[in-house]
């Protein structure tokens, strides 16, 4: 950084938001246009984070009342990827005010074939639309003692980061699965009766059932959100098929099913109760639900100076809506998730 620059400040007082957030995304601005060092190949990357969680200790240690700063949610992959890392994206509300917002939507449909040209065309109706939703917030704080402060490391700082962003993660992935199953018009495909908390088979009888509905029979527009319990009677049920093991080897090979039957796998630790108490997988077309982000991951300290703690709070606010039932499957077990 040249002596003409001024250093961004990632951690300001909150009477300066206006100007902490023009500062930051002029930050991000000119991160994305920076290249690796031909000489060291990390580049500038890795010292930049590393700077950034520096700023923060350096205020918790020696900051005023209140210090906030902002970090991206960085979604995880494969298995432990989250429902939001598939669905619909929506940056209509992001930075904009208020609680309640509109999302924009447009379905999938289909075009008619016509006996002759200039033919009478029949009218494709709802295939657009705007859900209106009201924005909700994933949340969680604690405390650290004073005596503990010095003690903190950037590293730290980093896994603190880290732990806050999965726990909002899982709350998020927690709000989309209790909304499908608060919609009554969804799919349901009844398996409270058999012996396994899931099989190979019902994939198909899923799809199946969402291509009934009128919906494009793709595998790879879907993803399939299981709980552990039927995540293992689905590997079992791979691995103890000598047909499955030779269309798919790597499930014995690498011990992970990251996607059966062209569709994508997320392994979820918490799965809705159906009306027996037991717990209900989803097939979930990509389209059918969309997620809308307001802001990036907001952290926020406040000094306690009666209990002598700093207490770090983590907050993401955001909307979701569910657009076209019809491209969701309820699959109900007899297993707890």
């Amino acid at each position: 950084m040249s002596s003409e620059e001024k250093p961004v400040e990632v951690v300001v007082d909150l009477k300066s938001l206006e100007e902490r957030i023009a500062k930051i995304l002029e930050d991000r601005l000119s991160k994305l246009a920076e290249k690796p060092s031909e000489s060291g190949g990390k580049g500038v990357v890795e010292p930049a984070r590393n700077e950034r969680y520096a700023k923060i200790l350096e205020a918790l240690k020696h900051g005023g009342l209140k210090e906030q700063w902002e970090a991206p949610i960085r979604l995880p992959e494969k298995n432990t990827a989250s429902i939001m890392s598939y669905v619909a994206r929506s940056n209509e509300i992001r930075g904009n005010l208020g609680d309640t917002v509109f999302i924009p939507y447009v379905k999938a449909v289909d075009a008619d074939v016509l006996t002759s040209v200039g033919g009478t065309l029949s009218e494709k109706t709802s295939l657009y639309g705007v859900v209106q939703t009201t924005l909700k917030e994933a949340a969680l704080y604690t405390s650290i003692p004073y005596s503990d402060i010095e003690k903190l490391s950037e590293d730290l700082i980093a896994q603190l980061e880290a732990q806050f962003e999965n726990a909002i993660i899982r709350a998020i992935d927690k709000a989309i699965l209790d909304m499908l199953l608060a919609d009554t018009g969804v799919p349901e495909l009844d398996k409270t009766s058999a012996a396994v908390a899931f099989d190979a088979d019902w994939i198909a009888e899923a799809l199946y059932m969402v291509a009934g509905q009128g919906k494009a029979l793709r595998p790879s527009d879907f993803i399939l959100v299981l709980g552990p319990t039927a995540y293992k009677d689905l590997y079992m049920d791979i691995a103890g098929t000598q047909a499955l093991v030779y269309a798919r080897p790597d499930v014995v090979r690498e011990g992970l099913v990251a996607e059966f039957m062209g569709i994508p796998i997320v392994v979820s630790t918490y799965l809705p109760e159906h009306a027996s108490g037991k717990a209900s997988c989803y097939l979930i077309h990509k389209n059918a639900v969309v997620f809308a982000p307001k802001r990036e991951m907001l952290f926020e300290t406040e000094r306690d100076t009666v209990n002598r703690k700093v207490k770090l709070t983590g907050s993401y606010t955001f909307g979701i809506a569910l657009v076209d039932n019809k491209a969701v499957c309820e699959i109900k077990t007899n297993f707890t998730a």
